[in-house]
């Protein structure tokens, strides 16, 4: 039985880590492709505050096109008001970015990006962290819900 649990989690694992293939990507066009405010996340695994981690199986992104942003992610965790439309659930929003900034951290081979994005009566905090392989991870938070992170690699 636990050899059975192990190739299973294995697979998933290993299916986790080849989901997305940014072998080819140079650390000059990583930061090229930040500084010029023209890229796209693609989001593998959420991380809620409150519970156990998540594996997304769909296509859950966050792009960046001049001063605008587009989001598409799940929303795992403790909101302390609801939306009326239950279609209205997650981080979905195209709206313009305030606030925008990138800061290099060489030492630590990362660019960090950070922006605010009003939706209605929303005010999300973005701080993505974009690493020179290509690697990222995001941290959302809101005053209406719990902060959650996501795991991801810059898309191609």
């Amino acid at each position: 039985m636990k050899t059975k649990l192990f190739i299973l989690l294995a697979g998933i694992t290993l299916s986790a880590c080849t989901m997305f293939k940014n072998a080819d990507l140079k650390p000059a066009e990583t930061h090229q492709r930040v500084e010029s405010r023209n890229f796209k996340v693609l989001f593998n695994f959420a991380y809620p505050f409150r519970m156990q981690p998540v594996s997304l199986n769909s296509e859950y992104s966050l792009k960046i096109s001049g001063d605008s942003a587009y989001a598409f992610l799940p929303y795992y965790g403790v909101a302390h008001t609801a939306p009326m439309n239950l279609s209205e659930g997650g981080i979905k929003f195209e709206a313009l970015m305030e606030d925008f900034s990138v800061k290099s951290v060489p030492r630590k081979d990362e660019s960090i990006v950070t922006f605010k994005v009003s939706q209605g009566t929303t005010n999300y905090k973005f701080t993505l962290s974009i690493y020179d392989n290509g690697k990222a991870s995001l941290h959302v938070s809101d005053f209406n819900r719990d902060p959650i992170s996501f795991a991801g690699e810059l898309g191609l």
